[in-house]
């Protein structure tokens, strides 16, 4: 059986997610529904597709989309290790529910 790609996810501060290699973004079509309400856009740093993302998430690391996941684990052997703050996990589970 593959791997998968996370390994291992935590939550974390908010603080220490400006530390993190990347954030990973939800794809976006222009012109469709934004997943959330208040969703802000922009574009991936590897392959420039259309992304959508909360606008709390951290400032300083690259923005990712989806289909660029792999392409970061290939340097990662041993599983990459996720994480995400309270903040999304709190609107995650909200949205989930409704």
């Amino acid at each position: 059986m593959e791997k998968p790609m996370i390994t291992k996810l935590s939550v974390i501060s908010d603080a220490a997610a400006e530390d993190c290699n990347y954030v990973i973004c939800m794809p976006y079509t222009p012109g469709d529904k934004p997943m959330m309400v208040g969703n802000l856009f922009g574009k991936c740093s590897k392959c420039d597709q259309d992304i959508q993302f909360r606008p709390h998430i951290p400032k300083k690391p690259p923005r990712i989309c989806l289909a660029c996941i792999p392409e970061v684990a290939k340097n990662h052997p041993e599983g990459i290790h996720g994480t995400v703050t309270a903040q999304v996990l709190k609107e995650v589970k909200e949205r989930m529910e409704s």
